[in-house]
């Protein structure tokens, strides 16, 4: 293409090449990798919007070795093969180290890039995350609805993505990542999380020492009991963790050591039905959130609540519950504006606003108010920047 190019995509549906072969293969739909002159993807004006359709690695990806720049992609319906996928087929590849791309693939994958504006999307049934965008900056996630993703692969993935972000100036003071004005909901893990990478006495949450503990080591022959006597934060990503505690709507994460110049934002979206929290700031600095609607997130189990509808991966989630946070959570996070977000947990003994770190103390929010808790708990730092509101309503729950 010439550089500041426009493509217009007609109404129809768009497959990868090998879709439908049953193949394992590496055959996005659109492969952007090294573009960088100015392209610009949309639906073309006045046509049905166009979808990419796949069941390999994603609809639209950029990869790291060869990071794409300055694009703006909007107007597309992106599907991934979730609907194909049933819930044993998925459990019986969770632990294969061969296990096929499809398991874990991606609606939008940049896993390095910048300057990119992905807007009015509706990215749904993707094995992976929806949107995600890995070491980037100056990116823009917005106006669009991610339903239904996250489903099948073990790789702990959440809905839509801002991860280990790599700043391209000095520019401190600027918002320079968006996620907003997106609806997010139904996506939900129900495969537990597993990284083949994992030695056998590593875990990176807990701080425990994993190593000191017989049960968690496979070469021991008190191996045999390692679910119950190996704790379960030194099963986390090993073949033998059998609960789920991670799928987000909107996440932003593992920021803090990476991204050193610039603000996020987390603006107007509304997250429901996800499978922990609805919206996340995860170890990451420097950001706003606000006037987000969240509610009735948590869908994976709390075990001494029984399920209203028992459904077949709720057996991956049957050997702890989840954390009881089921709302808007700030875990080791710095430098964070909150304002006027509306927030429901899923039970009244769920937190609604939740802030974590690792000392046990977490630093205060730097500026906030106006924020309302529908239903749940509240733990935030200013208390005050929180108050209790009865209306369901105001935090979007159906009547």
């Amino acid at each position: 293409h010439a550089p500041c190019e426009t493509i217009y995509v007609m109404a129809g549906t768009y497959y990868n090449e090998k879709f439908g072969s049953g193949q394992n293969h590496y055959k996005a739909v659109v492969n952007l990798s090294g573009v960088t002159d100015g392209l610009t993807i949309k639906a073309y004006p006045g046509d049905d919007r166009p979808k990419l359709k796949f069941d390999g690695p994603g609809g639209i990806i950029c990869n790291s070795a060869s990071p794409c720049a300055n694009l703006d992609i909007s107007g597309l319906e992106i599907e991934g093969p979730n609907a194909e996928i049933s819930y044993q087929e998925a459990i019986d590849n969770r632990n294969s180290l061969t296990t096929l791309i499809k398991y874990t693939a991606r609606g939008v994958a940049v896993w390095k890039g910048d300057h990119i504006t992905l807007s009015d999307m509706v990215v749904h049934h993707c094995p992976g995350s929806g949107m995600r965008v890995n070491k980037g900056d100056y990116i823009s996630i917005t106006d669009s609805v991610v339903y239904d993703n996250t489903w099948w692969s073990p790789r702990a993935e959440s809905a839509i993505v801002l991860a280990e972000s790599l700043a391209v100036d000095s520019a401190t003071n600027t918002i320079k990542m968006t996620i907003a004005r997106n609806e997010v909901y139904g996506n939900i893990n129900k495969i537990p999380y597993y990284n083949p990478n994992y030695d056998w006495d590593y875990s990176p949450i807990g701080g425990l020492d994993c190593g000191s503990v017989a049960a968690c080591d496979p070469a021991a022959p008190e191996y045999a009991n390692t679910l119950t006597q190996c704790p379960w934060q030194c099963r986390y990503g090993k073949a033998t963790q059998n609960y789920i505690i991670d799928g987000m709507g909107v996440y932003v994460t593992r920021n803090k050591d990476t991204y050193l110049h610039g603000q996020m934002a987390l603006e107007d979206n509304v997250c429901h039905g996800n499978g922990i929290n609805g919206l996340v700031f995860h170890r990451t600095d420097r950001g706003y959130v606000r006037r987000n609607i969240v509610h009735s997130n948590g869908v994976v189990p709390v075990l001494e609540i029984p399920e209203p509808v028992v459904e077949d991966w709720h057996a991956s989630a049957a050997g702890k519950s989840r954390q009881r946070y089921s709302g808007l959570v700030l875990n080791n996070a710095e430098g964070v504006k909150l304002w006027s977000n509306n927030v429901a947990a899923r039970y009244d003994d769920d937190y609604a606003f939740k802030q974590e770190d690792d000392s046990g103390i977490p630093t205060p929010v730097e500026a906030g108010g106006n924020n309302k808790a529908c239903k749940g708990l509240v733990q935030m730092d200013p208390s005050n920047i929180v108050a209790t509101e009865q209306d369901l309503s105001v935090c979007g729950v159906p009547n």
